[in-house]
């Protein structure tokens, strides 16, 4: 994960609500306040490969449902995580780039 979220907050909008199995987040600060703790949580070099994709449209509005395994090692104890999540993103398709309005993680195993 990258030092600087600036590249995630151009693409979320300033309300997103983002819901992780750490806890519910609000607006960009939500964001930031999720991603300073997730990062030292976790080591540099994390994987997210993705497993399964459905995207539905109705005109500028986009539901994306993911299904993601994330591959990492925590700080703490030096532990390998290996997390299969189902991931579901609301957003809105600007002319040039999405915006993600609501983003929810739901955690299936690990």
């Amino acid at each position: 994960m990258p030092e600087d979220p600036q590249y995630f907050l151009k693409h979320l909008a300033q309300d997103v609500h983002w819901v992780m199995p750490e806890g519910s987040y609000q607006g960009h600060q939500g964001f930031l306040d999720w991603y300073t703790e997730i990062r030292k949580s976790i080591k540099p070099g994390c994987v997210h490969q993705v497993e399964q994709v459905s995207i539905q449209k109705e005109g500028a509005d986009v539901q994306i449902e993911l299904r993601i395994r994330l591959l990492a090692e925590r700080f703490e104890d030096g532990q390998p995580i290996n997390m299969l999540v189902n991931e579901y993103w609301q957003v809105n398709h600007t002319d040039d780039h999405l915006i993600i309005n609501d983003y929810q993680v739901e955690q299936i195993n690990g």
